[in-house]
């Protein structure tokens, strides 16, 4: 429920959204998340979903579109669906999680290594 608050309060109910609504990436990015969430790595601005790299920054107002990390726009970029983008922020929550743990983890070794 709290992500919805966080949604409406960062678009003003849907009012600031910088890209349009698109169902057949809504439908697409469904699949790719279905697909690839178990192997889904985490970059500071996308999230990598086999081979296609959505935008996760800027929750919620530029959220979930398709990122082609060049400057020129070959892909017209639209969202998703608010349930997707809810969808696709819980993945980047757990693997956010995920990566400190990692990062906590090392960095403990490399001050136990420390003689």
């Amino acid at each position: 429920m709290h992500k919805y608050i966080d949604w409406a309060v960062s678009t003003m109910f849907g009012a600031l959204h910088q890209k349009k609504y698109c169902p057949l990436w809504d439908k697409k990015l469904n699949e790719l998340l279905d697909k690839y969430a178990d192997e889904a790595e985490l970059d500071c601005y996308t999230i990598n979903l086999g081979s296609t790299s959505v935008w996760i920054a800027n929750k919620y107002y530029s959220y979930g579109h398709i990122w082609d990390g060049v400057v020129s726009r070959s892909i017209d970029r639209r969202r998703p669906s608010i349930r997707t983008m809810i969808r696709l922020s819980d993945l980047q929550d757990s693997l956010s999680v995920g990566k400190m743990a990692k990062e906590k983890s090392e960095y403990e070794k490399k001050i136990n290594s420390i003689v």
